[in-house]
């Protein structure tokens, strides 16, 4: 009856280890508190301006009716991102790119020395088209900032450091450039550090509410990091397997004892 009992035990204890290791759909959820068909006014608030900073690596195109001034820019951000060799890997951005200088400027081929720290992109791409103006004919500027980067780590597919090119990245938009969560990710309590003037400061989420929208975190900003934990329910699962080989062979010891003392 001892050996019974013991044997009932040992299945009951593998039976909790693998429940407590499986992980449910609703705790790989996001904002699983929003409601079918909600709309909430006002929410997420737009994003904060970039502004520009020395040292910045910008993107800027510069096309015109005539071929000829087009060739000038050909050397740096002609072609558009994307659709160039030049602009596959952050070494060849970095070297066609246009680096904003210690004092805040750019030299730009006829347009000449351009003012841009401490201007917006829209208002970069305002203060070089003005300049163009009086040089060129039919000038169309695009600006972008080509280290806009984020490092996503954690409990993600592919960590790792991901560029951005458009104005503006949301924290799910830059877990969705890292393949997504994993199975062991913890999105109830998620870090973004993030450098400013008054040095680094760090947020906590929850992605499974809809008040993360709300959240000064939402949006993501150049250099940001973005840190998804694992839950606690990982070690156990990593250790399933072992945890199942061992009362096995106690199972199957106890089974050979009863066998002997019979």
């Amino acid at each position: 009856m001892k050996t019974e009992n013991l044997r009932f035990g040992i299945v009951l204890l593998l039976m909790t280890i693998v429940l407590a290791s499986c992980n449910t759909r609703k705790n790989m959820s996001y904002l699983r508190d929003l409601e079918n068909q909600a709309v909430l006014q006002g929410t997420p608030p737009p994003p904060k301006q970039i502004k520009i900073n020395p040292d910045d690596n910008l993107y800027i195109s510069v096309k015109t009716i005539n071929p000829e001034i087009n060739e000038l820019f050909s050397s740096n951000s002609s072609g558009d991102i994307g659709s160039s060799p030049r602009w596959e890997t952050p070494a060849g951005q970095h070297i066609n790119g246009y680096q904003v200088n210690p004092e805040g400027k750019i030299v730009l081929p006829i347009i000449g020395t351009v003012q841009v720290a401490g201007l917006s992109l829209t208002e970069a791409q305002s203060a070089i088209q003005q300049q163009a103006n009086e040089y060129l004919k039919d000038a169309n500027i695009q600006v972008k900032l080509l280290n806009y980067k984020v490092n996503v780590l954690g409990e993600v597919k592919a960590p790792g450091v991901y560029y951005n090119y458009n104005n503006s990245l949301t924290i799910l938009e830059a877990i969705g450039m890292a393949n997504g969560i994993t199975e062991y990710a913890g999105l109830t309590n998620v870090s973004v550090i993030r450098k400013t003037e008054a040095g680094t400061k760090s947020y906590k989420v929850d992605l499974t509410k809809k008040n993360v929208l709300n959240s000064d975190a939402y949006y993501i900003y150049p250099n940001d990091v973005i840190y998804i934990e694992p839950q606690s329910l990982k070690n156990t699962r990593l250790n399933s397997g072992m945890y199942a080989l061992f009362l096995s062979s106690v199972s199957t010891l106890v089974v050979i004892l009863k066998y002997l003392s019979d």
